[in-house]
């Protein structure tokens, strides 16, 4: 407003509107301090919040305190111990070595379940007929892609017939965890045995101990290791299965599948076997 005009006449009035120089509005010559006000820099940073009603000023804006839930990892010490079985006499197929890709496949599908490094899993592979041969202790192979190529060149020779169980006994009470092949002591030892009755006749069953098979042999075995599962590949009323299902540690550490081409049916709850 520039000026401010009253009618003679009537008594009404009027305002003439229009720019006031720079000096009035810097209010030049008043005794009162007015203007514009001095420019200043403001944070226009935005920020955002998700709690209800965060943005009230009588609430407090602090985000709540949440708790990441981790699931358990998987930390064991796993000894693999599979029958190199010879397959001259299996006549339900005819290539020899039959199960070997099989047998590769799923143990590729089943290290590739589980967290395998030096703060995680560590598994041991040893081939059995009537003696036990370590293929590779705990500390060779020390990430999944190692080990995945490992398995890849797993040295079968499907020569024998027989399977030495008092052999798999002694290995796995005196051999199989020791501070040589990179046993952790504060990780649990995990034994997982794959016994493949097909081309072995059944004999007929043995009552009282088992041959080859004590109860002190049995006590060690759980010594070294208080998860023990057996795979049974084959018919499920064979005698072997009898003679070293003894060596889980339960009744339900004991598997059985009718040939190598049904393994993957039961990774899932082997995984949970090895970690539980």
């Amino acid at each position: 407003m520039l000026q401010k005009m009253h009618s003679s006449q009537d008594g009404h009035d009027e305002y003439v509107m229009g720019c006031a120089s720079l000096q009035l509005c810097d209010g030049v010559g008043l005794s009162l301090t007015f203007g514009r006000r001095e420019l200043q820099e403001r944070n226009v940073a935005v920020t955002c919040c998700n709690t209800d009603r965060c943005n009230l000023p009588t609430e407090s804006s602090t985000m709540p305190t949440t708790t990441t839930k981790h699931i358990p990892s998987c930390v064991r010490d796993i000894i693999f111990i599979v029958e190199d079985a010879s397959e001259k006499n299996d006549h339900t197929h005819t290539n020899v070595g039959y199960s070997t890709p099989y047998m590769v496949a799923f143990l590729k599908e089943l290290v590739s379940s589980l967290p395998i490094g030096p703060s995680d899993s560590l598994v041991e592979l040893s081939l059995a007929d009537s003696d036990v041969h370590s293929i590779w202790s705990l500390t060779d192979h020390t990430t999944n892609d190692s080990l995945l190529t490992a398995i890849n060149g797993i040295p079968f020779r499907h020569q024998k017939d027989n399977l030495d169980i008092r052999g798999i006994v002694n290995y796995v009470s005196r051999d199989a965890f020791n501070i040589r092949s990179g046993d952790r002591q504060s990780v649990p030892n995990t034994v997982v045995i794959f016994v493949d009755h097909r081309a072995r006749p059944s004999k007929s069953a043995t009552t009282g101990q088992i041959i080859g098979v004590d109860y002190a042999s049995q006590h060690n075995v759980h010594q070294a290791s208080g998860n023990v599962i057996i795979i049974n590949i084959g018919p499920p009323d064979h005698s072997d299965v009898t003679q070293i299902s003894v060596l889980a540690t339960d009744a339900s550490h004991v598997l059985t599948v009718a040939d190598y081409d049904a393994l993957s049916r039961i990774k899932e709850t082997l995984v949970n076997l090895i970690c539980n």
